[in-house]
Formats: structure tokens, sequence, C-alpha cells
């Protein structure tokens, strides 16, 4: 009779918190996936801390919401499709087929670029959400040069002097605590202004940089001369700060206007382990026939070196995100419009510039569907959909982008996410 007594007494008290708790709008890191990443004036609930905190304050003062196990991750290249994936795999290259892959970089290097976003938590109560988030950011940038060597080889007597390669990678956490507020002003009278703030505490896991690389090569009828180098920073451990600020203003009835600045301040410092390699090698003027008949190994040959040494603890900002959006809500649909640029130059933004277009629509009422068409900078064209599954109080959201094209075949790199979420 006393555990009879104690579980019903348990399961009143939840019921009656749970009937004092007013309603939220449960959403998760997958409904922004499916609209092409395009969050910045729809974001609710909890979600609110990593895409717009200012719509923390339209949240009432009891609500309470979560968003779970959120995981996404992406990668990409400006260059090569699904179908020049499936035209040349397992195929022979001939000279038409080199030229093809070879035409089909953009610039002068082939650029790829990888990200994974983990949210194992976020949570909101009222105006106020805490969010954990670990990121893996990475990118890098292959010489055109070395793709045309691989498949041509290197003409006699013309000196190839390039940067074969560069690139950047970052693994770090941010602990999050996220604030809205509804600014004591008005516009036109009756329009209220919505205030954010996101504080970042940083923990950084693991960080590397090819800062330089270079190489050198001479191929003569019988003689051989070859250089390079490479110098990369790296380093294991390391903690920060960051700010963003975000406004929010309904600027007509269902239409909303909003402006995040993701990054607006933020600092990164590397104390563990900071370390600079440098590596070298030197191929003096050689006889290649001499070399074969005389059965030199590699290092015979080559003069090489490399180097590691402690530096003392550097820091860097991460990429400042702007973004700027409008949407229209309705009790069925919303539709939104978003354009973010990347001011900063950095490896790991590649996507200096992008814009897309948005939206969702309520089909039953435990089912929307989601689906998105823009523009991401290098990346080139991109669409997306998804969809989320349930009611107000618990959905499972999914998301899809192809990156690079608006249809499949076009693809050059695709990104997936999923994320429950719970709100009452």
């Amino acid at each position: 009779m006393g555990n009879f007594r104690t579980g019903t007494l348990l399961r009143a008290l939840w019921l009656t918190v749970f009937m004092l708790l007013p309603a939220g709008t449960a959403q998760g890191q997958g409904r922004s996936y499916g609209m092409l990443s395009a969050a910045t004036a729809l974001t609710r609930g909890a979600e609110s801390a990593c895409d717009n905190p200012a719509y923390l304050a339209l949240q009432p003062d009891r609500s309470l919401s979560f968003s779970l196990l959120g995981i996404a991750g992406y990668g990409g290249n400006n260059s090569f499709s699904l179908s020049d994936y499936h035209r040349h795999n397992g195929a022979y290259l001939d000279a038409a087929a080199k030229r093809a892959i070879l035409d089909a970089i953009s610039g002068d290097a082939v650029v790829s670029t990888f990200g994974l976003d983990l949210r194992p938590l976020a949570l909101s109560r009222g105006s106020w959400a805490f969010s954990l988030r670990t990121r893996a950011l990475g990118s890098a940038r292959l010489h055109q040069k070395v793709v045309d060597l691989l498949f041509y080889g290197n003409e006699l007597d013309v000196v190839y002097d390039f940067e074969p390669l560069r690139g950047e990678s970052l693994l770090f956490t941010a602990a999050t605590f996220s604030h809205g507020h509804t600014l004591p002003l008005t516009i036109r009278g009756t329009r209220r202004l919505h205030f954010g703030v996101n504080a970042h505490y940083y923990t950084g896991h693991a960080y590397g940089r090819v800062l330089k690389t270079h190489a050198r090569a001479l191929t003569g009828f019988s003689t051989l001369r070859a250089s390079g180098e490479a110098h990369l920073r790296s380093a294991r451990g390391g903690h920060g700060f960051g700010m963003d600020l975000g406004l929010a203003l309904e600027a007509a009835p269902h239409i909303h206007v909003a402006v995040m600045a993701e990054n607006l301040i933020s600092r990164l410092t590397w104390t563990r382990e900071p370390e600079a390699i440098h590596a070298d090698f030197i191929l003096y003027a050689t006889n290649v026939e001499q070399v074969l008949q005389d059965g030199l190994t590699l290092d015979e040959v080559v003069l090489h070196s490399d180097t590691t040494e402690a530096i003392p603890s550097f820091s860097m900002p991460l990429p400042l995100v702007l973004s700027c959006a409008a949407s229209l809500h309705h009790e069925r649909f919303s539709a939104t419009l978003q354009g973010t640029i990347v001011p900063r130059s950095t490896e790991l933004a590649l996507e200096r510039t992008r814009v897309a277009c948005a939206g969702e629509y309520k089909v039953a009422s435990f089912l929307w569907l989601r689906g998105g068409v823009g523009y991401k900078g290098d990346l080139g064209w991109a669409s997306s959909c998804g969809w989320g599954i349930g009611g107000d109080t618990f959905r499972w959201d999914f998301g899809w982008q192809g990156l690079g094209g608006l249809f499949p075949p076009s693809w050059r790199g695709a990104g997936i996410a999923s994320s429950f979420a719970i709100g009452w």
C-alpha cells in the first residue's frame, strides 16, 4: 500500500507540474537543417540558443523545452559531383576523361570541407536557456597542378612552382547560457523589438593548420631537381569565450524580421601542447639513369629534415557570421528568406555568402514537411528537405541537404541532421 501511495503521489506531482507549465513549441536541430539552415527568423524554444536567442523573449515565463541528441554532419567539395563519380568510377581514364575531370575543378584548387555538430542537450525555461554543443570543422585545398601531375606527369624542362596544399581543422565544445529580452520600446507604437544574447565558454580539444606549403621541380632529359617545404601548427587543448547577439521584430502580423551576429566576440586560446612543425626536402640535380643503375634509395639522394618545437600559446577568433532573415508564419505553414555573409576570411568558413529560401507545411496534426533552395558560396547551389513527426510536446526532426546542386546528379556533397525535442 505504501509503494502504491508513493507512486500515485509522484504521478500526481508530475501531472500538477505539467499542468501549471504553459505550452511551448518543441523544435530541434533537424528542423533547421531541413530548411537549409535558414532558421534565424523561425527558431523557437531551446534551439533558439543556436539560431537566434532573441526569440527566447517570446517564451512564456514558465514554459519548458528540451532539445536532445541532436547530431548533424556534412561534407562536400567545389568541383566533383555525384554524376562525375558514377561516370568515372571504375572506368578507364582516357585523355578526354582526364580533361573533363580537370575542367571540373573550380578555380585553381579542389576545395573540400566537412563538419560535425553534436548538440546533446539544450534546455530553456522561459526566456533563459542553457546548451552544450561540440563542433568539428575542417577544410583542405588541393592545388589543381597536383591533379594535373597525377594524370599527365611532368613535362621536360618545365619548372613547376606551386603551393600544393592548405588546410585547417578544429574541434571544440561550447557551454552556452542564453537570454532573450523584450526591449522597453516599440516600433510605430505597437511593434516590439526583442533582443537576445549568447555567452559561450569554449573548451578546445584539437587544432591543426597547414600554414604554408611549397613545391618546386624541374625535370630534364636525364636529370631531376626538386625541393619542397611545409609549415604546420597544432595544439591539443585550450579554452576561450564568445558572445552572439540577436534581434527580432514582428514587422507585421505573422511577419518577423530578424538579425543574428554569431561569434560577434570570440577568442579561443590554445595552451596545451602548442607546436610548430617544419619539414623540407631537397633533391639536387641528379642523373636519373645513374640512380637507377646504382640502385640508390630515396634517402640516399634526397636531403630531408623535419623539426617540431614548442611554441607559446596562441589565440584565434571563430568565424564571424552575420545573418538577416524575414519569415511568414501561419497556423499550417511557415516560409523564410535568409541571407548570410562571413566577412572574415578563414579556411574554416568556405561559405562566404549564403542565400536560402525555405518553408514548411503541416500536412497532418503529427507531420510537418520541409524544403529549401539556396546558394552556399564555394559549395554552389544547394537544396534541402526534411520532416517533423510529433506534436507540440514531442517531435522528431530530420533534415537532409544536397550541396553543389539542386538535384541529386549535380550534388557535390551532402549533409544530414536528426534531433528530438520536448516542450511544455
